[in-house]
């Protein structure tokens, strides 16, 4: 695992919590966030917490995901090569 995973990983998931709770619990910042608006407008209020805790959720368990290294980032070294090495210690051929 990489630090660099583990901190984004950390990251998603206080973000996640962080939104999914203010949906949950309903506070002002939440209501306050462009998007929020726009649905609570279009479908109500329940709707758009229902979306807002959906989504919190997704983005903390991609975060617990991505933290156990299960996912590697785009530009991580945690990707191996078949053969099990690594992929950034490949050496070319001249």
């Amino acid at each position: 695992m990489i630090e660099r995973d583990l901190f984004v990983g950390i990251v998603a998931v206080g973000l996640g919590i962080f939104v999914a709770g203010s949906a949950l619990l309903n506070t002002t910042g939440f209501s306050r966030f462009w998007l929020s608006r726009r649905m609570e407008k279009q479908w109500g209020p329940l709707v758009a917490r229902g979306v807002g805790l959906l989504v919190g959720v997704l983005v903390a368990i991609l975060g617990v995901l991505l933290s156990m290294g299960m996912l590697p980032a785009r530009n991580s070294r945690a990707a191996q090569m078949p053969d099990g090495t690594d992929r950034s210690a490949r050496q070319v051929a001249l």
